[in-house]
C-alpha cells in the first residue's frame, strides 16, 4: 500500500551491525541505534556513525542524513545521586538482557555504560555536555528513554522537568 502522506513519512533504519549501517547508508536511509547495545564507548558510537556516513557519501547521497540514538536518561540535581538512584532500574534491564538475549550477546556493565557516556545518569549540567558530545560526533536526534526498569513516575517526571527546565534551554 502506498503512503498517502506527502512527503512520505520518514523511515529510520534501526542499525546495530556494521552490515546494516553500510546498507542503510547505501540506500540513503537515516539510522537509529542504542549506544549501549552496539558500542562499548562513545568513540565506538562515532566509529559506527563514520561507517554509515562513508557508505552514505560513497553511494552519492548529497543531503545531510539524520542519525538518531536512543539513550536511557535519569537526571538528578546531583550526578552521584542520579547514578545511585538509576542503578536498580537499569540493572533490571541488564538482567533481562542476561536472560533473554541470544547466547553470547554482549551485556554491558552498569558502571561502564555511565563512564563511557552510553547512558545519561547525571546532573543537568553533565547531561548538556554529553548531549553536545553526541552532536559533535554527528548525532542529529536523541530519544531520551526516561521511563525504564520500573522507575516510579515521580522520578520519571522529575527527570522530564529537569530536562525541560535545565537541559533543553542550553541545546537550542
Amino acid at each position: 500500500m502506498k503512503p498517502l502522506q506527502k512527503p512520505v513519512p520518514p523511515t529510520w533504519v534501526a542499525a546495530s551491525s556494521d552490515e546494516t549501517l553500510i546498507k542503510a547508508g547505501e540506500l540513503g536511509f537515516p539510522t537509529m541505534g542504542i549506544p549501549f547495545v552496539r558500542s562499548n564507548s562513545i568513540l565506538e558510537v562515532k566509529q559506527k556513525n563514520d561507517l554509515f556516513m562513508e557508505s552514505y557519501s560513497r553511494a552519492g547521497h548529497k543531503e545531510e542524513p539524520d542519525i538518531m540514538v536512543a539513550l536511557h536518561v535519569y537526571l538528578h540535581s546531583s550526578g552521584e545521586e542520579a547514578v545511585r538512584f538509576s542503578r536498580p532500574y537499569f540493572e533490571r534491564i541488564l538482567e533481562y538482557l542476561r536472560t533473554s538475549r541470544r547466547p553470547g550477546s554482549k551485556v554491558p556493565d552498569f558502571d561502564n555504560v555511565g563512564k563511557e557516556r552510553l547512558v545519561v545518569f547525571s546532573s543537568p549540567e553533565r547531561a548538556v555536555e554529553i548531549f553536545r558530545e553526541y552532536q559533535a560526533i554527528g548525532v542529529t536526534h536523541i530519544i531520551c528513554m526516561v521511563n525504564f526498569g520500573g522507575a516510579p513516575m515521580s522520578e520519571v517526571r522529575r527527570t522530564m522537568e529537569i530536562m525541560s527546565n535545565e537541559v533543553f534551554p542550553h541545546l537550542r
